[in-house]
């Protein structure tokens, strides 16, 4: 089946022998469009529904759904000399890893190119198409079903339009990254985010879950051991069964049952019954499993508690202010959105790594090019650098 699409003819790829077809043109285009549509309400894994990549003349929607062997779009993923392009890829890029095992290892997203060529921050694909293409498009299909089967022409309509103008987006912001000499920094963010994606999957990451949740400074050594494993075993029983986290527990329900353990030696089901913040089915379905893990750590492991986040002491907060004083001064020089430079929970994993070590420890992401642009002004608003 074969649609015109203004500029593009539209292909619909359903079969294995067309896929593969398709893939051996594409691999050998020096670049790409790509996005995914998928649905991930009642997943832990997202499902693809849609594939959609696309060259100069002709954009192709593949069906994950129809194709039994997905195979040659995992060879061409693995193709060296083609660059992807993309907007706002870090779902697509996560659907591609749990689908695929691998990721795209050349990355261009327009979203993140157009911040920093100071176009705005954080712009949606209609918005930037609006601002460089002069082109209007509308958001159509947003909460589409992309599982069910036919696809409508609305849909497969919005899907090409999603493709259809990234390479054009790509010429656009890759010749203003030139010009302001930002590209490096582009792909310095885009191999950490890629690095980021697939560590989620590695177990070692899990380890660390537990330091996000809200309040775990508040918790006893004790509470803490019992919050970790509580953390990477809602995590296994998320993957194992292919659930959203928070349809096997709530953060607020793996802190409940921390904060209640904390002071004795052993948790039992029947204690475990009576916290008031945790649903019955909680307890009923998971109760024995629970205390069996908890009751599992030994009493002397060993607690780091110097990734969580307890307020910080007045001193360090005004070095936090002086930060951001530098941050908008910097981002306004560059002409890129402050955001970009620095997030907020960058800038209080590096004052707690100076409170607790007394140096500044530049770790991903604030290493690297926003160290150069930063360090030297960060380190004058420490405590005792001050002017008398």
């Amino acid at each position: 089946m074969q649609i015109d699409s203004n500029s593009h003819s539209l292909h619909l790829v359903t079969s294995t022998e067309s896929l593969k077809e398709c893939c051996g043109k594409l691999s050998q285009q020096s670049r790409l469009a790509l996005d995914t549509e998928f649905e991930r309400t009642s997943t832990f894994y997202p499902k693809p529904g849609l594939i959609q990549l696309a060259d100069e003349e002709n954009i192709y929607l593949i069906d994950p759904v129809a194709i039994d062997d997905l195979s040659s779009f995992s060879e061409l993923l693995q193709v060296d000399s083609i660059t992807w392009v993309m907007h706002a890829c870090s779902e697509d890029l996560s659907l591609l890893f749990s689908e695929f095992g691998m990721l795209p290892k050349r990355l261009f997203d327009t979203q993140l190119a157009a911040a920093y060529c100071g176009f705005g921050f954080s712009l949606s694909y209609q918005a930037i198409v609006d601002q460089l293409l002069s082109l209007h498009i509308a958001k159509g299909e947003t909460r589409s079903n992309w599982l069910q089967r036919p696809l409508t022409d609305s849909q497969l309509k919005y899907a090409a339009v999603d493709v259809q103008h990234l390479l054009a987006l790509h010429d656009k912001c890759a010749e203003a990254l030139d010009e302001n000499g930002a590209l490096l920094w582009l792909v310095e963010d885009l191999a950490m985010l890629g690095l980021s994606v697939e560590s989620s999957e590695d177990e070692t990451y899990w380890q660390q879950l537990y330091l996000d949740i809200s309040n775990s400074w508040r918790l006893s050594d004790r509470g803490l051991l019992l919050l970790q494993a509580l953390c990477i075993w809602r995590e296994e029983e998320a993957r194992r069964r292919n659930r959203p986290r928070n349809w096997i527990a709530k953060d607020n329900e793996l802190f409940a049952i921390a904060e209640a353990f904390s002071k004795v030696d052993e948790v039992t089901e029947k204690a475990m019954g009576q916290i008031d913040a945790l649903p019955g089915g909680l307890i009923k379905k998971y109760g024995r499993r629970l205390t069996e893990r908890l009751n599992s750590i030994p009493k002397d492991s060993p607690v780091d508690r110097s990734g969580l986040s307890p307020p910080l002491h007045p001193k360090y907060r005004d070095v936090m202010k002086g930060w951001r004083k530098i941050i908008l001064q910097v981002a306004e020089e560059l002409n890129i959105a402050p955001e970009l430079l620095a997030r907020k929970k960058w800038l209080v994993d590096l004052v707690r790594g100076y409170e607790h070590s007394g140096k500044l420890e530049w770790q991903p992401p604030l290493a690297g090019w926003r160290k150069e642009l930063l360090q030297d002004a960060f380190e004058e608003i420490l405590p005792g650098n001050q002017p008398g």
